[in-house]
């Protein structure tokens, strides 16, 4: 991890650390609610080959089931592990729908932090479980956000 990127959002007081192969995408015109990241130049996870890793981080004022569910409709749970993400603790599910993804949603203050990493294949999926742990678990780190709450 001692070569992996930053990234820092100053509106929404987070930051993480990610592989150096890859490449930050900023909004994809989505607003400043999102950041996507991705190992490859898509435009949205549907463009990912079998390789494929595609990472959603979303800001919103979801609380409590809404918050928790967000992103869990409609997909089989293949697996779950508890992690902690800067002290709090949460579920990282293991998924399979359309694209096999995986989906982390936690609360804190007055916002719903949502993590999605998205994959190509089921094996890209499997082999980058241990890059999301160290991602949300040993590098992302809250701030204090100056933005107003989504």
């Amino acid at each position: 991890m001692a070569l992996w990127s930053t990234y820092s959002s100053k509106m929404w007081g987070y930051s993480f650390k990610f592989p150096p192969e890859w490449t930050d995408l900023g909004d994809l015109g989505a607003g400043k609610t999102e950041e996507y990241l991705s190992n490859e130049p898509v435009g949205s996870p549907e463009g990912l080959d079998s390789n494929g890793i595609f990472l959603a981080i979303s800001i919103h004022q979801f609380s409590g089931r809404a918050c928790a569910q967000h992103g869990l409709a409609n997909a089989t749970v293949d697996r779950q592990d508890a992690i902690d993400v800067d002290g709090l603790s949460a579920t990282l599910y293991i998924l399979s729908g359309q694209l096999p993804y995986m989906e982390l949603n936690l609360e804190k203050d007055t916002y719903c932090y949502m993590f999605s990493f998205v994959f190509g294949s089921r094996s890209a999926r499997d082999a980058n479980e241990s890059t999301a742990q160290m991602i949300l678990g040993q590098t992302f780190k809250f701030g204090q956000p100056t933005a107003p709450a989504p």
